[in-house]
């Protein structure tokens, strides 16, 4: 029984977060004592939600919301500008500052 208790508060140092580690002292303490696989049982579960939680955190991170964009507008986003826009904005621009210092 003591080194399922070392084992225990072994796994609860090892968390990130104090609040998780109080929850999952609370969640060993209610295990009756002399329930041993019970205890293992709680302990796999807590593990795995863990493990469930920080994955779903590292595809959020990955992939964001931008992972329903349909392909059409993928390829809308992604294609680039004829340059022949670009030199006619230069031109314009170049006029208008032009004709902005005759007038002044």
């Amino acid at each position: 029984m003591m080194d399922l208790l070392k084992i225990i508060f072994d796994l609860a140092a090892e968390l990130k977060y104090r609040r998780e580690a109080a929850e999952f002292i609370k969640m060993i303490r209610s295990i009756r004592s002399n329930n041993l696989l019970f205890a293992c049982r709680a302990i796999l579960n807590f593990n795995f939600a863990q493990n469930f939680n920080q994955n779903q955190l590292i595809i959020a991170k990955n992939y964001g919301t931008k992972s329903n964009q349909s392909s059409k507008s993928k390829q809308k986003m992604n294609t680039p500008r004829d340059m022949d826009d670009v030199e006619e904005e230069v031109v314009k621009e170049g006029d208008n500052f032009d004709s902005l210092q005759e007038n002044s």
